[in-house]
């Protein structure tokens, strides 16, 4: 079994002016890189009208990715790496550390090109401020019949 490569998303809740402040949030992927030990290439971020921050620091291995959502308290995070060795989990704890976060829900995705995607669930339940998004540890129940989710 050779894994290709590893993918983690995550929603990171969040309070306060931090969901609109493009250096917090850059230097929170600036954390998150330095917690996996990785190599930072460049970075960038776009702010949004009338609120609204997406980053990218783009490292040797692929990148970390952030965007808020002020409206919900939340920020969006993604890491993705070519390596199966390093430790998104603990790149994603650092980044919600320098964020202040209340609650953290991720999922990892292990790539492997001689099986199907493996997805690993982590976390119980999170619902956002304004009730239209939640998710549940077994929100992925549904396809744990099937051989994709092994």
């Amino acid at each position: 079994m050779k894994i290709h490569g590893q993918e983690l998303w995550a929603d990171v809740a969040v309070e306060g002016p931090v969901l609109d402040d493009a250096g917090a949030i850059l230097a929170a992927l600036h954390a998150g890189a330095a917690a996996i030990s990785s190599t930072v290439l460049s970075e960038h971020h776009q702010r949004f009208e009338p609120e609204g921050v997406t980053a990218v620091v783009v490292i040797g291995e692929s990148h970390l990715l952030a965007s808020t959502y002020g409206e919900l308290g939340l920020v969006a995070v993604n890491i993705q790496t070519c390596s199966a060795s390093m430790d998104l989990v603990a790149g994603l704890e650092a980044i919600a550390s320098a964020l202040g976060a209340s609650e953290i829900r991720s999922m990892v995705v292990m790539r492997r090109l001689d099986v199907p995607m493996r997805v690993v669930f982590q976390g119980e339940r999170i619902a956002l401020r304004d009730g239209r998004l939640e998710l549940e540890a077994g929100a992925l129940q549904g396809f744990s019949a099937s051989a994709a989710i092994r």
